[in-house]
């Protein structure tokens, strides 16, 4: 089997792949260590409470495992979180949930829901 150069230098390097998409009117950008939380929702929570804006695809080290390894990797201090949270403060989140599978260059990875609080509407 032959890996792409991309997955390749990953797998070597022990860095972290991430893919990030912003969707909706843009926010604010906030300092890359904004306070940012994880919480566990159903996905049709995601749109209740929240409002989405953008999401991050982030790979796991080995990226042809299962997925639980990153999930668990962003719970604690490292590039993994680090990674997560500086894309999540870039666009305008304060909120972080894991919202499905993705893939970067064919390997397994996480996709994180990038949320802010909804604003009390008048």
């Amino acid at each position: 089997m032959r890996l792409p150069l991309a997955v390749l230098a990953l797998l070597i390097s022990g860095c972290v792949a991430t893919h990030t998409v912003a969707v909706g009117p843009p926010q604010p950008r906030l300092p890359r260590d904004c306070p940012i939380r994880i919480v566990r929702l159903a996905p049709e929570e995601l749109f209740e409470d929240y409002l989405r804006v953008g999401s991050v695809c982030i790979v796991s080290r080995g990226g042809f495992g299962p997925p639980e390894p990153i999930t668990n990797a962003v719970r604690h201090a490292g590039s993994e979180r680090d990674a997560l949270f500086g894309r999540a403060c870039a666009l305008g989140g304060e909120i972080v949930a894991v919202s499905g599978p993705c893939s970067i260059d064919r390997a397994n990875a996480v996709e994180f829901a990038v949320l802010r609080a909804r604003a009390d509407e008048p």
